[in-house]
């Protein structure tokens, strides 16, 4: 199995046991799997130890177009807009910063120009 054909809740059997388990965590870096048995205990595995079970190819067919992650690359719906491996939020566009730091830079700026405006040549000018 490779690490694009994984995903968060996939069912899988481990190939030298043969347990059935399901995928808990992805780790794309080292090409391990966290996961999860049906006895309740967790093992981080090589994917190359595992295979998808007979109903995950089964159900497979039937969740429509996939894409990889961009991050983790674990296979995602294209509907999809966070991934259900690793949490990267695909396609979320992350609001502009505020722009009130230029309209407050320029009032600094004009306030300041007219007070030394009115010092220089207002109250220079006036003297004892």
């Amino acid at each position: 199995m490779k690490i694009q054909d994984c995903r968060s809740g996939q069912a899988v059997v481990q190939k030298e046991s043969g347990k059935n388990a399901t995928i808990r965590r992805i780790y794309g870096s080292s090409g391990e799997v966290e996961l999860s048995f049906e006895n309740g205990t967790t093992a981080r595995i090589h994917v190359r130890l595992i295979e998808p079970s007979s109903e995950a190819a089964d159900a497979e067919v039937d969740s429509g177009p996939q894409r990889p992650c961009p991050q983790c690359a674990a296979k995602m719906p294209v509907t999809a807009t966070i991934c259900p491996a690793c949490g990267f939020a695909y396609g979320v566009k992350t609001p502009a910063p505020s722009r009130n730091w230029a309209l407050i830079l320029t009032s600094v700026v004009l306030i300041g120009a007219a007070a030394y405006a009115v010092w220089k040549y207002v109250l220079a000018g006036k003297g004892p």
